[in-house]
Order: C-alpha cells, then structure tokens, then sequence
C-alpha cells in the first residue's frame, strides 16, 4: 500500500505521545474502505496518533466514518524485518 504522508494541517504533531510511529487511516464505514486520493489510500504517519486521529475526524460525521490507528515497526539493525522479503 502507497500512503500519502502530509506534514501540514497540524497532522504531524510535535512527540508528545512517544517516539513510536504510527500509521493513521480514515475508515468509510459504510464500504469499510480507506478513501482515495488520485488512487492513492489516505493514510498519515504520525508520532501522535491520537491527534492525527482526530484532526481526520473533524467536521464529518462520526456515524459514517471512523479511524484506525496501527503501530509502524521500526527497521531492525540487521536489515531483516517486515517488507524485506526475507526471514526476521
């Protein structure tokens, strides 16, 4: 998946949640689906989820739309780990 990272609107907060990154999406409830954009998921990586969370969220309609919030997993030292094709 190809996520649009945007570092404006308030989106990428200063830490003040941790240094674990993480990955947000809003949620169409009705399809289930990320919306696009230029066919593109929207999706945010962001150091403060909930912030992000509910910047996604404001001024729609929270019975038509959701968030889902994941933790990114850093890169392991070796260079193996998740999306390198090879055994962790």
């Amino acid at each position: 998946m190809t996520m649009i990272q945007f570092s404006g609107a308030g989106l990428l907060a200063p830490r003040k949640e941790g240094d674990q990154l993480f990955e947000v999406r809003l949620i169409d409830r009705r399809t289930g689906e990320v919306p696009r954009v230029n066919g593109k998921p929207l999706s945010f990586l962001t150091h403060a989820p909930r912030h992000a969370a509910a910047e996604l969220l404001r001024g729609r309609d929270r019975a038509l739309w959701r968030t889902h919030v994941e933790p990114v997993e850093p890169p392991r030292r070796d260079g193996r780990g998740p999306g390198d094709g090879r055994p962790g």
